[in-house]
């Protein structure tokens, strides 16, 4: 088992990246709800958008528990906060462009999705690998490469559980068996390297638990 990490300076980039007014506000914040709060590639196919006094407001599709998961481990609507700043910019520039691009489609479902198709032809909720696809647009946009999506969400419970402990991310989609291996496991970097411009391919570098604060 280990838990493959972005480096400090690709970390970095994408902060850099969603805290950049220039920046596409439909990636900057896929990214955020990945690194910064955890969202799976299914919360983010099946999420559907709300406006609650005054905040932005994101509903997570919840599938009934079975008889071993009794527990969520994540609120079914998460509040975007209105800070820092740069933040409710971002919010207010993705909701201002998603309107203008909710009022071209053909509303055919009554939920209104997060992510909207580009063709207009419906409103329901897009495909996993279409997602997929815009998380790896988003990272491309703010690197330059691909950066995998388990590897952003690895990364976002290493960034909460930095010198810290892992009850965090047992109210951010973690089971509270797994949360608690951030506390221990060494991390690994991801790399990547490329093949050629059309392929690209990624090398991972692990260091043991006590080089961990020198190198990450």
């Amino acid at each position: 088992m280990r838990i493959v990490v972005c480096e400090d300076v690709q970390i970095k980039k994408l902060t850099q990246f969603v805290r950049n007014p220039k920046s596409d506000p439909e990636s900057a914040l896929i990214l955020c709800l990945v690194l910064f709060f955890g969202f799976s590639t299914e919360d983010l196919t099946y999420a559907t958008l709300n406006i609650q006094n005054d905040r932005l407001t994101i509903i997570l599709n919840r599938k009934p528990r079975t008889y071993g998961r009794h527990f969520y481990n994540r609120e079914e609507c998460l509040a975007l906060p209105a800070s820092p700043s740069w933040f409710l910019s971002l919010q207010k520039c993705f909701y201002e462009k998603w309107c203008k691009h909710y009022q071209k489609i053909k509303t055919t479902y009554p939920h209104p999705s997060l992510l909207l198709p580009y063709h207009n032809h419906y409103n329901r909720s897009l495909s996993k690998e279409i997602v997929r696809n815009r998380i790896y647009k988003a990272t491309k946009e703010a690197t330059g490469y691909i950066v995998p999506v388990k590897v952003l969400r690895q990364t976002c419970g290493h960034i909460h559980t930095r010198g810290k402990d892992a009850s965090i991310l047992s109210t951010l989609g973690w089971s509270p068996s797994f949360a608690f291996h951030y506390t221990w496991l060494p991390r690994t970097l991801f790399y990547p390297m490329f093949l050629n411009s059309a392929h690209q391919v990624y090398v991972i570098i692990s260091f043991t638990k006590k080089n961990i604060g020198r190198n990450i």
